[in-house]
């Protein structure tokens, strides 16, 4: 994993998210907003982690540690992101 934000698509809806590519999850999928939310009310943070990653590093971004906008903005603002920097802001 190289820790980029990348464009992905959810693996529960398959709506179009932004997040940080999980080894356990197909290349290019990931979880979107409103998939975390629905998942919380099934399954354990355990259960989430296994199967999805880690909240705020790998999913459900609050905003771009790079250009500071909430929510997915422009990929192209991602190219220098670095996994440990990510990690160190969690």
């Amino acid at each position: 994993m190289n820790g980029k934000i990348r464009r992905l698509y959810c693996a529960v809806c398959g709506g179009v998210t932004y997040g940080r590519q999980f080894h356990n999850q197909d290349t290019g999928y990931g979880l979107c907003a409103d998939s975390t939310e629905w998942l919380k009310s099934r399954m354990t943070q355990d259960e989430m982690e296994r199967i999805y990653g880690i909240e705020k590093l790998h999913f459900n971004l609050d905003a771009c540690s790079d250009c500071g906008e909430s929510g997915p903005c422009a990929p192209s603002c991602h190219t220098n992101t670095d996994y440990e920097t990510l990690t160190n802001h969690r």
